[in-house]
């Protein structure tokens, strides 16, 4: 069965979580009552495309490991620049 989910880049997703992140930090200065919409704002669509890479490579041989090593690589350097 194909998967509903497309496998293409959608610049538009960033667009929509650009400004999620736009909101959050109007919220931080106090001028926006709505900015905890942001975070919600950002993450469907990020759930959304993590969820169409992880079904794209589901028939792959070792797709989990895959995946879990470029979301190392991804979030390990800034984790531990923010602990140093």
């Amino acid at each position: 069965m194909p998967s509903k989910f497309p496998s293409c880049y959608i610049p538009q997703l960033d667009g929509l979580r650009g400004l999620a992140i736009l909101g959050v930090l109007l919220f931080h200065t106090e001028r926006f009552s709505l900015g905890w919409t942001g975070g919600v704002l950002f993450f469907v669509p990020s759930g959304y495309l993590i969820t169409g890479i992880l079904l794209g490579g589901k028939r792959r041989p070792s797709y989990f490991g895959n995946s879990y090593a470029r979301r190392a690589l991804r979030i390990f350097p800034a984790y531990y620049l923010m602990l140093g």
